[in-house]
C-alpha cells in the first residue's frame, strides 16, 4: 500500500496530504477536515512511506502494517486507540507477531492506531487498495499480453516438421531400392556373361 505524500507534522494533529509545493513550503490538506495551508521546511515533517516498526528481525514498514491491519479487518475499523496498552500490543500481536517488545512503546502503538482511524474513515485506504488492485491487473493484462505476442511469434510447431520426416525416409527408402535394383542388374549382366562364355567353350 503506497503512503506517499502522506505525512505528519509535528505540533499538528491528524495527518496531511500533500498536494503542492511552493520555496520552503509544502501545500498540505488535512485528511480530517480537508482545510489546506502551506507547511515550512522549518516544521519537523515525517513522510509515512518512510517510517518502520521494530521487530526482532528486519524492521518493518509502516505501509506494509497499515495493509495488514486493512486487509486483518476487511477495509474497517481497527482497535480503538484509546484502549489499554495491554490490549493495544495483544491485538497488534495478530498484525506482527515478531514485533520488538522492548523497543516499540505503547505510544507508537496508539499513534500508529490514530493513523490507520484516520486513513480509513478519510477512506484514503480505500482508494489506495483499489489503485494497488488496478496496477496489478495492469501488470497481469501486460504479461498475458506479452505470453501471446511470444507465442504467436514462434516458428512452425514441432508437429509440421514430423510430417516431413517420413518423406526424407521415404527418398532414402527409394534410393536404397535404386541402388539394389542396380545391383541386381549388374549380378545378372555377369551371369548371363559367364553363360556365354560357357557356351563358346562347349562348342569348340
Amino acid at each position: 500500500m503506497d503512503l506517499k505524500g502522506i505525512i505528519s507534522i509535528s505540533g499538528k494533529s491528524g495527518l496531511f496530504k500533500v498536494i503542492g509545493q511552493g520555496k520552503n513550503t509544502l501545500i498540505v490538506e488535512s485528511l480530517i477536515d480537508g482545510k489546506r495551508f502551506p507547511a515550512f521546511t522549518s516544521n519537523k515533517i515525517s513522510a509515512l512511506e518512510d517510517i518502520t516498526m521494530f521487530t526482532t528481525d528486519e524492521d518493518i514498514k509502516l505501509s506494509e502494517v497499515i495493509k495488514k491491519i486493512y486487509e486483518k479487518e476487511k477495509g474497517g475499523k481497527a482497535i480503538e486507540p484509546s484502549k489499554e496498552g495491554s490490549e493495544l500490543r495483544k491485538y497488534f500481536e495478530q498484525i506482527v507477531p515478531n514485533f520488538d517488545q522492548d523497543r516499540v512503546f505503547n505510544s507508537d502503538l496508539k499513534k500508529l492506531f490514530t493513523w490507520y482511524d484516520i486513513l480509513q474513515s478519510s477512506g484514503t485506504l480505500k482508494k489506495l487498495a483499489e489503485e494497488a488492485d488496478n496496477k496489478n491487473k495492469q501488470e497481469d493484462n501486460s504479461a498475458d499480453n506479452k505470453a501471446t505476442d511470444e507465442i504467436a511469434s514462434k516458428p512452425e510447431n514441432d508437429s509440421n516438421s514430423e510430417l516431413k520426416q517420413p518423406r526424407t525416409k521415404k527418398s532414402t527408402a527409394g534410393k536404397k531400392s535404386s541402388k539394389k535394383a542396380s545391383d541386381t542388374d549388374t549380378t545378372v549382366k555377369k551371369t548371363a556373361k559367364k553363360k556365354s562364355v560357357t557356351q563358346k567353350d562347349s562348342s569348340k
